[in-house]
């Protein structure tokens, strides 16, 4: 397995889009927008201390991915969206994250997958009370073994 997608890599890569993230986390003008802070600000040491000390709600899936395909209205890339099939039969939808986009080819039907979330609590609550969460993708990994042609 080989791991193409890192949030960390990405929150190097782009820091404008954690500032934003973290800006909106202290407005106190916008109470329904953002992340609640909980486990500190988005990407901030006091967040990953917190991922990597299991306080930070956290998932992972692996399986095989069944499908590769475009969503959404914008032409600009082959495909952006994976079907995994899980051992137990589920299947999940997915967007393709790489910290590369040399690395986009790993997507393909055959391939196993396994990735990582971490559930930050939004600010907005769902319509019942309950506790809403953000899903951040925090690692992907991907079999670097041939799949099946790319029906993307």
């Amino acid at each position: 397995m080989k791991i193409i997608y890192q949030f960390k890599e990405r929150i190097k890569e782009d820091p404008e889009y954690i500032r934003k993230a973290q800006e909106l986390t202290l407005n106190e003008s916008k109470p329904k927008a953002g992340l609640k802070g909980t486990f500190g600000l988005l990407g901030s040491d006091e967040w990953w201390s917190n991922l990597n000390n299991g306080l930070i709600p956290q998932k992972e899936i692996s399986g095989i991915i069944t499908k590769v395909y475009l969503t959404g209205q914008d032409n600009t890339e082959k495909f952006n969206t994976i079907d995994i099939k899980t051992d137990d039969g589920n299947i999940y939808t997915e967007g393709t994250y790489t910290n590369k986009n040399s690395e986009n080819h790993y997507y393909k039907p055959g391939a196993k997958v396994t990735i990582k979330y971490a559930f930050d609590p939004l600010k907005k609550p769902k319509p019942d009370g309950e506790t809403d969460y953000s899903k951040i993708v925090i690692e992907i990994a991907i079999s670097q073994n041939q799949g099946h042609p790319q029906n993307a």
